[in-house]
């Protein structure tokens, strides 16, 4: 997939919650999150107002463990994607194919994760796209 427009301005690494850019492409890694009985953000991003971005979400589990975990995205506060996995006993993508967005100018997405146990479980988000202008 290719973006249209201009490139933006390049930022070739970073962790936490800005998006991060490298021409028309855009990303954001969360780093290692650590994920217990409470709602635990690891990511809450603004997209710029002049442009929209193509992007595709994909969430690991980094702890082997029994918990059942909870994972949601919102928009503007919003849940438009929530998802329960039972049992993730392994260090893998929590889902097999990644999430799919629109991530539209002058919004807000925020990714979340919480556990039904109360031992940390380490978590990461990565975020990849296209920067439509």
């Amino acid at each position: 997939m290719f973006g249209g427009g201009n490139p933006v301005s390049s930022n070739p690494a970073g962790i936490g919650s800005n998006i991060n850019y490298i021409g028309n492409h855009a990303y954001l890694y969360s780093g290692t999150v650590g994920v217990n009985g409470s709602e635990t953000t690891l990511f809450d991003a603004d997209i710029a107002d002049n442009q929209y971005i193509v992007a595709k979400l994909q969430i690991s589990n980094g702890s082997s463990s029994n918990d059942t975990m909870t994972y949601k995205v919102k928009i503007n506060g919003e849940i438009i994607v929530q998802f329960t996995l039972n049992q993730v006993t392994t260090n893998l993508y929590t889902s097999d194919e990644p999430i799919h967005l629109i991530l539209v100018g002058g919004s807000n997405v925020e990714v979340t994760a919480q556990s039904a146990g109360v031992s940390l479980r380490d978590h990461t988000a990565t975020l990849t796209g296209v920067v439509y202008a």
